[in-house]
């Protein structure tokens, strides 16, 4: 029998272990793809609607991977069966709820600010770890998540503090950071992956699941809001979600995190918001502002702050 093209001895209790230069690797493709993730839904964002391309981009991803990881399942359908619980979960999380609030975030701000708040997640998974009994939080963490979040806090108020309350910020920006907060639940999570479920079937069930639980959403979007549409600017830019954010990217995160595990390895999103704020302004020609500069100088500053130790 050939070896799994995803992930090698998929019937193995373990997936085998990569070389540590080989999880960063793919632990900084991810956010490159994720960050043309922004740029694209930003450039049909008049058109977008949030459940239905998260929806299609799931279901088609997921029958691609199907199709050619199918042979390779044998052995696992069991283990799908025992895990459904966190294969559920872990579905609605990453696959599921976060794509739909980061697309409608997307909507309501602009692909600079969903870059640049992106920035909070390497700070936000060490403490989602540590909630969860697996990894232990430092001073100089706790220090840094401040230090970014009062940077955050100044992009989004766009420099002026009182606009927090005032309501003079961009609306998308309330729902990009509530996106970000289940992605570091998520990354968070990913290393609890049961040992008798490999990586492909890990990645093709929680992309079944994500568009399972995204189909409620989808269904009352088309009824109530507005359908799918089906141009070719939106059909170009769901085939690149498909393709690059949906099937690479969280092969490469998931199996990236394994090997570096979540309280290094979330620093690996770093790179989202730095893709995607040079993306904004060198394809959408979005305009970069003081407040953008000074937010991303405190938001950095924190992840130096928080990363000192490990440095």
């Amino acid at each position: 029998m050939p070896a799994d093209p995803i992930t090698p001895r998929a019937q193995s209790t373990a997936p085998p272990q990569i070389s540590e230069p080989m999880g960063w690797f793919l632990l900084a493709m991810a956010p490159l793809f994720w960050a043309g993730n922004i740029i694209v839904a930003r450039a049909v964002h008049a058109d977008l609607a949030p459940a239905g391309l998260s929806f299609w981009r799931w279901l088609i991803a997921c029958l691609i991977v199907l199709a050619v990881v199918f042979p390779y399942l044998k052995g696992q359908w069991g283990p799908m069966r025992r895990h459904w619980g966190y294969i559920l979960m872990m579905g609605g999380l990453g696959v599921g709820f976060f794509p739909v609030l980061l697309y409608h975030g997307i909507k309501g701000s602009t692909a600079l600010n969903a870059s640049m708040i992106q920035a909070l997640c390497p700070l936000l998974i060490p403490f989602m770890a540590w909630g969860l009994g697996g990894a232990r939080v430092s001073l100089a963490n706790g220090i840094g998540i401040l230090v970014s979040m009062a940077g955050v806090a100044f992009l989004v108020s766009k420099g002026d503090p009182t606009a927090l309350t005032a309501g003079a910020m961009y609306p998308g920006d309330i729902w990009l950071a509530a996106a970000m907060l289940i992605w570091s639940l998520y990354s968070a999570l990913v290393r609890r992956r049961p040992a008798d479920l490999s990586q492909t079937a890990f990645l093709v069930s929680t992309m079944a699941a994500g568009a399972v639980i995204t189909l409620p959403l989808y269904l009352y979007e088309t009824a109530f809001i507005r359908p799918m549409p089906t141009d070719w600017a939106s059909m170009a830019a769901l085939a690149y979600i498909v393709i690059g954010p949906s099937i690479a990217a969280y092969y490469c995160f998931n199996r990236g995190m394994e090997r570096i595990g979540p309280a290094r390895g979330g620093l690996a999103m770093h790179f989202v918001p730095l893709f995607g704020a040079a993306l904004a302004v060198l394809v959408l020609g979005e305009p970069l502002r003081w407040y953008h500069a000074a937010g991303a100088a405190l938001i950095f500053a924190g992840v130096v702050v928080a990363s000192w130790r490990r440095a």
